[in-house]
C-alpha cells in the first residue's frame, strides 16, 4: 500500500509541476512506530482514499499537534493528496502554502490554480485569498480590482470576516468601485465584532481620523472626543491580539494625551506599556518611542 501511494504521489507531483524531492519519502511514515496511534489510523484511512483523514493528518503536521512536530513538507504532501481527492479545504491550504513557500517552492501561479479550484466550489477562505492575490497582482490572474471585489463579495455573503474586511476596505477606499463609506464601515464593524484584528485596527484608525460616517459620529460628539474613546476601544481590541500597528497607534494616542478620561500620568503609563509591547515585536516606531520615554524618565512599568 505504501509503495502504491508513493507512485500516486509521484504521478501527482508530475501533473502539478511539483518536485517530489520537496516532500519527505512516503516510507518515512509507513512504519508502525513512526507516528502516534491516532495519526497512524488517519494515515491508514488516507491510504484507503479518505480525503478527510488526509486533510486532518496534514493539519497535524502543519500545526505540530497530536504528538508530531511541525513539518511543513509532510503537511504539503498530505494536502496535495487530499486535494487530488477533491477536498476543497486541502486545496485552499495547499494554495496558501505554495503562495508563501511553506513546505514547497514558492509558486504564485500554482497557488492561484489551487485556490481557484476551491473558490469555484464556494470555499470562502479560498475566495478571500484569491481576492488578495488579485489586489496585489500575484499569480496568473494578475491585478484585477473587479475580480477582487467580486470574490470578497461572495465570501462576505457567507459571513466570512476576512471577506467582510476586504470588501469593506475596498468600499472605504473606492477601489474598483464607487466609494461607499457607510457600507464599508458596516462591513468593517461586522468583521471587527467577529474578532478580526485587522478590522478592529482599521475601525480604530477611522475613529481617530474622524473618518466614520456622519450618521455614526456627528460634530458635537467629535468635539466631546467621543471618537477618541471609540478609537481607543477598537485599538485596544486589536493590540490585545498582538496587532503591531495597533500597538504603535495606542502608544501615539496615550503619548499625545488625547483620551478625555485618563489622567496624564495614567496615559504616560499606558504609552510606556504599549511602546514596550510593540518594541518586543520589532516595531521600529515603538522602539524609538520607548527609547525616548526611558531617556526622559517616563514611568517604567
Amino acid at each position: 500500500m505504501a509503495h502504491r501511494c508513493h507512485l500516486l504521489l509521484r504521478r501527482i507531483a508530475g501533473t502539478h509541476r511539483l518536485k517530489l524531492s520537496m516532500y519527505p519519502r512516503w516510507r518515512r511514515f509507513s512504519g508502525s512506530n513512526t507516528l502516534p496511534q491516532q495519526l497512524m489510523e488517519l494515515k491508514q484511512k488516507c491510504d484507503q482514499g479518505d480525503a478527510d483523514a488526509g486533510y486532518e493528518l496534514a493539519r497535524s503536521f502543519k500545526l505540530g499537534t497530536k504528538g508530531v512536530k511541525r513539518d511543513f513538507k509532510a503537511a504539503a504532501e498530505y494536502f496535495l493528496i487530499s486535494s487530488n481527492m477533491g477536498h476543497v479545504k486541502a486545496m485552499t491550504e495547499l494554495g496558501s502554502m505554495s503562495l508563501v513557500g511553506y513546505g514547497m517552492e514558492k509558486n504564485a501561479d500554482l497557488a492561484y490554480s489551487w485556490l481557484k479550484k476551491a473558490a469555484e466550489q464556494d470555499e470562502p477562505e479560498a475566495q478571500v485569498k484569491m481576492a488578495e492575490m488579485h489586489r496585489r497582482g500575484l499569480g496568473e490572474g494578475g491585478l484585477s480590482y473587479d475580480r477582487a471585489l467580486a470574490l470578497y463579495s461572495r465570501a462576505a455573503k457567507t459571513g466570512h470576516p476576512r471577506g467582510e474586511y476586504g470588501l469593506g476596505d475596498m468600499l472605504l477606499r473606492g477601489q474598483g468601485t464607487e466609494q461607499n463609506v457607510g457600507r464599508g464601515y458596516e462591513l468593517m464593524v461586522s468583521a471587527a465584532k467577529k474578532g478580526l484584528a485587522d478590522a478592529q485596527f482599521n475601525l480604530g484608525v477611522l475613529y481617530a481620523n474622524k473618518a466614520v460616517p456622519v450618521t455614526v459620529m456627528n460634530e458635537p460628539q467629535i468635539e466631546r472626543k467621543e471618537n477618541v474613546a471609540r478609537a481607543e476601544f477598537w485599538l485596544l481590541k486589536a493590540g490585545e491580539q498582538g496587532h503591531r500597528d495597533a500597538m504603535g497607534r495606542l502608544t501615539e494616542l496615550y503619548n499625545r494625551k488625547l483620551t478625555p478620561v485618563l489622567s496624564h500620568h495614567e496615559q504616560e503609563e499606558r504609552a510606556m506599556y504599549w511602546a514596550r509591547q510593540g518594541a518586543e515585536t520589532g516595531l521600529a516606531s515603538a522602539q524609538r518611542d520607548l527609547g525616548f520615554m526611558l531617556l526622559v524618565g517616563r514611568p517604567d512599568i
